[in-house]
């Protein structure tokens, strides 16, 4: 999935199952205790949710993993 994330940077979709296949090589494991510093491949996944929100801040798929990767943060904002 990466090198077709690094392909098709401009598709939504394919970034959103990019990170949607980085959240499953961790379930529910991407922060380090306290919720601040991010584990495994966490800041890649979140950087590449944050991209098609910025484009494309309705994404239901980027909407979803997002907040679903920043739950368990202090890092980020709290989903509205």
């Amino acid at each position: 999935m990466a090198e077709a994330a690094r392909s098709f940077s401009n598709k939504e979709t394919i970034q959103v199952l990019y990170a949607e296949a980085l959240m499953d090589l961790s379930p529910w494991d991407y922060w380090q205790a306290g919720g601040t510093q991010p584990k495994n491949r966490t800041a890649d996944l979140v950087a590449a949710l944050e991209r098609v929100l910025e484009r494309k801040p309705s994404h239901p798929g980027a909407a979803h993993y997002y907040i679903h990767a920043m739950e368990a943060s202090r890092a980020g904002p709290c989903a509205a």
